[in-house]
């Protein structure tokens, strides 16, 4: 059960849940590293849900990447997204009010440089409170909080919430609550 194994187990499930042929999936993957080469390495780390919701969207990759850049002008996008790919499935309007909330909660720290090397900031979908938390915890002021989040940002890391923390293979956590209800905003069948 070799990276090779694992990828074509993987392009086997995607055609079938996109009911397209194992050949297509082909296709659109080649497409898909075109347009993001470092995911070659990743590929076997991609769940197989999140891998068939790339491929249903190849065509909008290039617009979500040239979005993400307007956004994180001096990231490296193609680090970041191969760090988590699960970037190319978020909505950007969210991603841009996060990355401009961890602005102004962070006006010292050069945050595109931050979260090129520590993307597991995106968790905190409420960076503000994330940054007040943090200062709490420390018993420190906003200033220092910058400071210590400057030298270490992992640090921030030790603040997530519960619901932040957990990963779900079938989307996200409300995704799978909302299954679980058979509420409107449920994860796709199968994913």
């Amino acid at each position: 059960w070799d990276d090779d194994g694992k990828m074509k187990f993987a392009v086997m499930v995607v055609s079938d849940e996109l009911e397209i042929s194992e050949e297509e999936v082909q296709k659109k993957l080649d497409a898909l590293l075109a347009l993001v080469p470092g995911l070659r390495t990743r590929l076997s780390d991609i769940k197989v849900a999140d891998l068939a919701r790339l491929l249903a969207r190849v065509p909008d990759v290039g617009a979500k990447m040239v979005a993400l850049k307007s956004i994180l002008p001096e990231c490296d996008l193609a680090k970041l997204v191969s760090a988590r790919p699960s970037l190319l499935l978020e909505d950007v309007d969210d991603i841009k009010a996060q990355i401009a909330e961890f602005r102004e909660a962070l006006p010292n720290l050069r945050v595109d440089f931050i979260i090129e090397d520590f993307p597991m900031w995106l968790e905190h979908k409420s960076p503000k409170k994330s940054v007040e938390e943090l200062c709490r915890s420390l018993g420190v002021d906003a200033e220092k909080a910058q400071k210590v989040l400057g030298q270490n940002p992992s640090r921030l890391m030790m603040v997530q919430s519960r619901e932040e923390m957990i990963l779900y293979d079938n989307g996200s956590r409300e995704q799978v609550q909302a299954s679980l209800t058979k509420s409107k905003d449920a994860a796709p069948d199968g994913w």
